[in-house]
């Protein structure tokens, strides 16, 4: 661009050329996308976008910032849920042992001689309706976290429900209320029992809880659907306060507790929530009508399908407490059974970190057995491998080793793993009671517990062992995994039994003998073998021989002095007062019966 001159000279056909010269001005402008406007307006547009990048670059940083603060306090919110939730757990267990002091006591107080006062009615219902709210705050942390499992099976719910229904007729004579029950008969199907239970409790509980003397509660069932729709529904109705409109929208909220109409009740305000956490966990349905002052209804409804409790991966659960489950026994009955019980001399060893606690158990279990006590597993241990212990009691958190630690350890020692062993725990998680049975025990019991019960387990566990050394001693033959329930003590009579068949013949085979080929010393090998067989070392090796001694005699043809003889007896006489005292007949008398019945299972027809 800028100023030019455009020049011309002409020029004739002989080439001559013009003096003059023309001259034209010339102009030539700008392009437009290099004026200084443009220059301007791209300088703009740069501005422009770097700003609009800036900004959005600002916009997006704050953004991720923001979402990073946000997931901060989230997880930090649901880190102090979990802890709140824990404490919340951690002071319920706590709160189980010190009540188990409490509800002993009671036991104790009314099982007194002498009046029944109001003053003791109130101190144990007062106490069990704390148990109901630790033990209500416990299943709702469960299923809070997600840790609440179903286990179904094919009840009578007939039965079940009904059972639900008489436990609150004393509650409702209590509160002059008229309590009708209606349920239809003959209902069968799956459900999870104990969460059904728990439902239909607390539905019960709110209906006594919010109505007057004079006011109707009413329980209705029935089934509904066929085949494989069939459907449970149980209607809970009352006739008393009802509820407002604006709180029914919130009435299953958790700790949402009712303020808008005049009551007295207390309350945890987590019971709607839970009963509607485990109706949703069985894949049912919960609903509520009401008006105030014309009653409440709650209907729930539950499918009773196999298939639902097909659903349920997890039956390891449930044949674990059906494992430990005795037969329900009336208190009255169970005192019955306690009165009957002598002072048997049976040596328990009771481990117990809470002192209160310790002493009440040992007081009690002393005028039945000889008790042993221990506030740590490390201890305890070494108690049940010094003393003769028949059964071992411990709590599972104990300091030093834990219960489970120490139920292991006592079943995979040698010297004591033939020891019935009882957990008990303030602990109600499922996976708490696997580890438990994992780790060997017995049987499991859930604080706070009766110490009736206690005694009853214990004696439960004794006779079974009883009636094992009864069945052996009168010379039935047993294999070694139907005496004892661990493979140590499988392994420990297979090869002592062994042991004593391999020297069958020998007169001169002592215990000394046996104790070196088991490599054990006199002392571990008594006591380890009257744990298992309540026999000394001396009976075993008789025992064994006897038995050997027996099967010969089957055989007619083989004399009893040479039956003696063979089986290491070097007197016939005291070989016939032995086999007379366990099988309860003389060896003549025992080889003429299995010749009798040999004979007679030869004859036609038979």
């Amino acid at each position: 661009p800028g100023n030019y001159t455009f020049k011309v000279k002409g020029t004739n056909s002989s080439g001559q050329w013009s003096p003059q010269t023309i001259e034209l001005p010339v102009y030539v402008q700008t392009a437009p996308y290099l004026t200084w406007w443009a220059y301007t307006l791209y300088a703009l547009l740069s501005l422009t976008l770097f700003t609009l990048i800036f900004v959005l670059y600002i916009r997006k940083s704050r953004a991720k910032e923001a979402l990073k603060i946000e997931n901060i306090e989230r997880v930090k919110s649901e880190r102090l849920t979990q802890f709140k939730l824990q404490f919340f757990t951690n002071l319920s267990h706590e709160l189980l042992t010190p009540l188990s002091i409490l509800m002993v006591l009671a036991e104790k107080t009314m099982g007194q001689k002498g009046k029944i006062t109001e003053e003791k009615k109130i101190f144990k219902r007062n106490i069990q309706k704390l148990d109901d709210h630790i033990k209500q705050m416990l299943n709702f942390r469960k299923a809070e976290t997600g840790n609440m499992k179903v286990h179904t099976r094919r009840r009578n719910i007939t039965e079940v429900l009904e059972e639900i229904g008489e436990n609150h007729q004393l509650l409702a004579k209590e509160k002059s209320l008229i309590f009708r029950i209606d349920i239809e008969s003959g209902i069968t199907g799956y459900i999870d029992a104990e969460k059904l239970e728990i439902c239909v409790d607390n539905l019960l509980s709110n209906a006594f809880k919010y109505t007057s003397p004079g006011d109707r509660v009413h329980l209705e069932t029935h089934s509904t659907g066929y085949n494989g729709n069939r459907e449970l529904v149980i209607k809970v109705s009352d006739t008393g306060k009802g509820i407002p409109e604006k709180d029914l929208k919130q009435i299953f909220n958790r700790y949402y507790r009712q303020t808008s109409i005049e009551r007295n009740e207390e309350g945890l305000g987590i019971g709607l929530s839970l009963v509607q956490h485990l109706v949703a966990l069985q894949k049912g349905t919960i609903t509520v009508n009401s008006k105030v002052h014309s009653g409440a209804c709650f209907v729930i409804t539950l499918p009773v399908n196999k298939d639902q409790s097909e659903r349920n991966p997890d039956q390891q659960i449930k044949r674990l407490i059906d494992q430990d489950r005795i037969e329900p026994v009336e208190e009255n009955q169970l005192e019955d059974i306690l009165v009957e019980i002598e002072y048997s001399g049976k040596r328990i060893l009771v481990v117990e970190d809470n002192k209160d606690y310790l002493k009440l158990v040992e007081t009690h279990l002393q005028g039945f057995y000889k008790v042993f006590t221990s506030t740590n597993g490390e201890e305890a241990f070494e108690i049940a491998n010094r003393e003769d212990i028949d059964l071992i009691v411990s709590d599972l958190r104990i300091p030093g080793m834990n219960g489970s630690d120490f139920c292991q350890a006592v079943k995979n020692h040698v010297n004591t793993s033939h020891i019935p062993f009882i957990i008990i725990t303030a602990n109600t998680e499922d996976q708490a009671r696997i580890q438990g049975y994992g780790s060997g025990a017995d049987s499991y019991f859930i604080k706070p517990l009766s110490l009736n019960v206690l005694v009853y387990r214990i004696e439960s566990l004794l006779k079974k062992k009883e009636k094992i050394y009864n069945k052996f001693n009168k010379g039935q033959y047993l294999e070694p995994e139907k005496i004892v329930s661990t493979r140590i003590d499988e392994d420990f009579l297979e090869k002592a039994k062994q042991a004593v068949e391999d020297h069958m013949s020998e007169t001169d085979f002592s215990v000394k003998k046996l104790c070196t080929e088991m490599g054990m010393s006199n002392s571990m090998f008594y006591r380890k073998i009257k744990g298992i067989l309540n026999l000394t070392p001396n009976e075993f090796i008789k025992n064994i021989k006897l038995r050997r001694a027996a099967q010969l005699l089957e055989d007619k043809e083989i004399h009893i002095s040479e039956v003696a003889y063979m089986t290491g007896f070097n007197d016939l006489s005291y070989f016939g007062v032995c086999f007379k005292k366990q099988y309860g007949i003389s060896p003549s008398a025992y080889q003429k019966d299995n010749d009798t019945k040999s004979l007679k299972s030869d004859e036609p027809g038979r």
